[in-house]
């Protein structure tokens, strides 16, 4: 190694030998160090080591089982790093298929103009959440997705973190809520009309009704009239009270 010098550390109590690579100037550095204290620093580099392998572990296994699909594209094109399987069960795509190619090439996008503004969002805020898409699948199908995805650094490139769920059945069932809530409301119209109308016609023939009972009304009165005239001695008190 140029400039470095395969050396091996033991700290105090230690029961194994790192070897590792130095530069050769930190190396001089290091041997002036007491001992005591370079174990403490190579304990507590051990200690970091160890976080950040749990850490990366933990990510791989959540970023294999999750149910989501998952995919880590560069920030610059696009281009696809790393998907797990779900996006596989998902898109169709598998690594062999995205391997070297963009988002844009193969086409995922049903609307680029989409990708623009997760672009744009991420760009702004480092985040977007919730970014409603449809998403065309490798059979040429189109699905709707709900992507949440964030800014992170691979090896001193800016990329996406993205995580996408497939709400297409959530949004055939809110549609089909829409018509039928458009149907009912519809219903609603017509038949508040048909009793408006309804209404109007009955009352067009009570109308109707009580101007032709109104001319053999006073034709019967006037009759009354005449006869309570004419006969009222000869009539009982319950007669003279009809006629009246």
């Amino acid at each position: 190694i140029h400039n470095s010098l395969l050396t091996h550390l033991v700290y105090p109590g230690a029961q194994s030998v790192l070897y590792a690579a130095f530069p050769l100037q930190i190396y001089i550095a290091m041997t002036s160090i007491p001992s005591l204290y370079l174990g403490s620093l190579f304990v507590e580099w051990r200690s970091v080591r160890d976080a950040l392998r749990a850490s990366e572990e933990k990510f791989s296994l959540a970023f294999r089982v999750s149910p989501d699909s998952i995919n880590i594209n560069r920030l610059q094109d696009g281009l696809f790093i790393d998907i797990n399987q779900s996006f596989t069960e998902l898109t169709g795509y598998c690594r062999e298929d995205i391997q070297g190619k963009t988002s844009l090439e193969i086409n995922i996008w049903h609307n680029p103009d989409d990708r623009k503004r997760l672009i744009q969002g991420l760009r702004e805020k480092g985040f977007v959440k919730n970014l409603e898409a449809p998403f065309r699948l490798k059979s040429g199908e189109v699905k709707t997705g709900l992507m949440s995805a964030t800014v992170f650094t691979v090896n001193g490139e800016l990329c996406i973190l993205s995580i996408t769920r497939d709400i297409s059945e959530r949004k055939i069932a809110e549609e089909a809520i829409r018509k039928l809530n458009e149907e009912l409301e519809q219903r609603v119209i017509d038949r508040t009309r048909q009793l408006q109308e309804t209404n109007q016609e009955l009352e067009s023939f009570t109308y109707s009704v009580s101007h032709d009972l109104r001319t053999p009304l006073r034709a019967i009165s006037g009759y009354a009239h005449i006869l309570l005239e004419d006969y009222k001695p000869k009539l009982d008190e319950e007669g003279q009270h009809l006629c009246n």
